[in-house]
């Protein structure tokens, strides 16, 4: 190539590895556990999103100081939450680099979040408006 320099094969291997970094870490677990049918009482809420999402989620609101006044640890934390929701997270660290390199900005599930709770509570409006 007319723009090769001999720096090309090292920025292209951090290329490769930041992309496969990215579809490790935003693909969908392997296996997913039998979701329960809904039912009033005895129902298991499981997490079926990312383990991104999970950390980026539980860094929140551990940030937020919204469980025993802030004075929870973020691994005390995140183990109360993988129990409620059914799921465990080895390395919240690593995950939190991951969400730090990210291209797309740090907060793309918390975004999604209120996108989508924003147009829950339109859907509400729209219906009281009819």
């Amino acid at each position: 190539p007319a723009l090769c320099t001999i720096h090309s094969g090292k920025i292209a291997s951090m290329l490769a590895y930041t992309r496969l970094m990215a579809e490790q870490l935003f693909a969908p677990p392997a296996e997913r556990p039998e979701v329960a049918p809904t039912r009033k009482r005895g129902m298991k809420a499981v997490w079926t999103g990312s383990i991104a999402a999970f950390i980026e989620l539980g860094y929140s609101l551990k940030a937020a100081a919204v469980f025993n006044d802030g004075k929870i640890s973020l691994v005390d934390l995140l183990e109360c939450l993988g129990e409620a929701f059914g799921i465990k997270v080895s390395n919240p660290y690593r995950v939190l680099q991951e969400i730090l390199c990210r291209h797309g900005g740090y907060t793309i599930f918390l975004d999604r979040l209120k996108a989508a709770f924003i147009g829950y509570i339109d859907a509400i409006e729209n219906r009281k408006l009819k």
